[in-house]
């Protein structure tokens, strides 16, 4: 059996000029490590460091223009007198357009074009 591991990086990310692929590639693993049930990153900075291959002040810019550009939401949280940080991937609002426009085509509310008679 294969045991192969992969992130996943979404086309928008991928072509968004925003980012660098440094920037892309941490993306795609905190997406991978978010796949558990409160669908939330809970890595380390050390860990993640070592994952992409960043100094921490280089993964600390990256996660600010993930952050900056709505690709991620960071949550802080003190549990037992320790700070704890949590990394959520979200939606930009460059897919979010696209998905309403999506439905309205879905719902054809947006005129057919027929491009065999033209």
């Amino acid at each position: 059996m294969n045991n192969s591991k992969f992130i996943i990086i979404e086309y928008d990310v991928l072509t968004t000029d925003y980012l660098n692929n440094t920037d892309k590639i941490l993306y795609g693993y905190i997406v991978a490590l978010s796949q558990n049930e409160y669908g939330t990153c809970f890595a380390t900075t050390e860990y993640l460091c070592n994952l992409v291959g960043l100094k921490e002040r280089q993964l600390y810019y990256s996660i600010s223009k993930l952050k900056k550009y709505n690709f991620i939401s960071i949550y802080k949280e003190k549990i037992n007198d320790k700070m704890t940080r949590s990394i959520k991937p979200t939606i930009n609002q460059f897919i979010e357009l696209r998905d309403k426009e999506n439905k309205k085509i879905s719902k054809n509310e947006l005129v057919e074009y027929d491009w065999l008679n033209e």
